[in-house]
C-alpha cells in the first residue's frame, strides 16, 4: 500500500491532523536549517563589525600618537660635528656599556660597531641616543646570547 492510498483511507479529521503535522514539521525544518542560522550569523557579523570598529578607532588613536612622537623626536635632534665613531664611543661610555669588540669608521659619515656580548636594554637606549645625535641606524643584526645579553653588529650613518 502506498502513502497516497493510506492517506485516502483516513478519516477527514485524521487527514487534517496529518496535514497540520506535516506543515508543522516543514516549518520547524525551515526554522532550524535556514532561518536560525541566518539570524545567528547576522548577529555574529554585527558583533565582529562592532569589535573591528573599536580596534580601528584604537589604531587611529595610536597612529596619531606615533605621528606626534615622530614629530617630537625630530625636533630633539642634537647636531654634532663629531665623527660618528666618536659619538658612538661617547654614548657607550655615558651609558656604562661593555666596550665593543670593534668600532670601525666608514668614511667621514659612518661607523660600523660590533659587540660580542652587550646588555640588550642598554643597546636599545644607546641606539636611541645615537639617533638623537642625527645618526641613522642603517643595518642592525642582533643575536641572542645569555639572558638579557645579545651579540650585535650595526652601522650608523649621518643623515
Amino acid at each position: 500500500m502506498s502513502a497516497k492510498e493510506w492517506y485516502l483511507r483516513q478519516s477527514r479529521r485524521d487527514r487534517m491532523v496529518v496535514i497540520l503535522m506535516g506543515t508543522l514539521i516543514a516549518l520547524s525544518l525551515i526554522y532550524a536549517l535556514v532561518w536560525n542560522p541566518l539570524v545567528r550569523g547576522l548577529a555574529q557579523n554585527r558583533d565582529a563589525v562592532s569589535r573591528n570598529g573599536t580596534v580601528i578607532a584604537q589604531m587611529l588613536t595610536a597612529e596619531a600618537q606615533v605621528k606626534a612622537l615622530r614629530g617630537a623626536g625630530r625636533s630633539g635632534v642634537t647636531s654634532s660635528n663629531r665623527a660618528p665613531y666618536l659619538l658612538v664611543d661617547q654614548v657607550i661610555r655615558k651609558l656604562g656599556m661593555a666596550t665593543p669588540d670593534r668600532v670601525e669608521p666608514i668614511g667621514a659619515t659612518g661607523a660600523r660597531v660590533n659587540f660580542s656580548a652587550v646588555e640588550f636594554d642598554k643597546l636599545i637606549v644607546a641606539l636611541g641616543e645615537l639617533e638623537q645625535y642625527g645618526l641613522q641606524i642603517s643595518t642592525l643584526n642582533v643575536s641572542r646570547k645569555d639572558a638579557g645579553q645579545v651579540g650585535a653588529r650595526f652601522r650608523v650613518d649621518k643623515n
